[in-house]
């Protein structure tokens, strides 16, 4: 996948990182594992952007139900029609808990966290990650140089730009620090 997204903006010489490889990549890793069509790639994009950077509770939680309500759908489907495509369906009527099986609700709503968990924070992190190489020409250089140091600079990475993206919303009117917030507000 990540092959296919560089090729893409190979030819230009350059690229606009984050819409070109950044927010593509985790959505089409994402898709793959869960043997969904790639024709939901855009939607998925703009449900996911819903979720994390919605402009109000309502625009957040019509991504959410957006999201949810077409997966729960895929997922009931995928379960009847095709349990042996992707990598999660199987492993989700493979496994079980305390040696039952899990419910729809319990796959339901782990497909919601991987892509919740898997979509947003794999974009931000990548960012984070290129930005520090852009920034670090030396640590560029080395990782050319010496692909044997790949595993610890994505271990050091992680560590550095750790990701937690926990939405708050404001109880009441407010200044916080010299911040003003109102009732509301994410």
């Amino acid at each position: 996948i990540t092959d296919e997204l560089v090729d893409q903006v190979l030819p230009d010489g350059r690229c606009e990182f984050v819409a070109d490889i950044a927010r593509p990549l985790p959505v089409a890793l994402i898709l793959r594992m869960l043997g969904m069509p790639d024709g939901v790639r855009a939607d998925l994009t703009q449900w996911v952007r819903m979720i994390f950077h919605g402009r109000s509770v309502e625009e957040h939680l019509e991504g959410y139900r957006a999201a949810f309500g077409y997966l729960g759908e895929w997922l009931r489907e995928a379960i009847e029609r095709h349990p042996d495509e992707g990598m999660v369906v199987p492993a989700f009527l493979e496994a079980r808990v305390d040696g039952r099986p899990l419910t729809f609700d319990e796959m339901h709503s782990m497909s919601m966290l991987l892509i919740g968990a898997g979509v947003d924070t794999a974009t931000s992190q990548l960012t984070h990650a290129m930005r520090y190489f852009a920034e670090h020409r030396e640590a560029r250089a080395r990782i050319a140089a010496e692909p044997a140091v790949i595993p610890a600079a994505i271990e050091e990475l992680l560590r550095r730009y750790g990701i937690a993206n926990i939405t708050r919303v404001v109880r009441h009117d407010m200044t916080y620090r010299g911040v003003a917030m109102k009732a509301g507000d994410l």
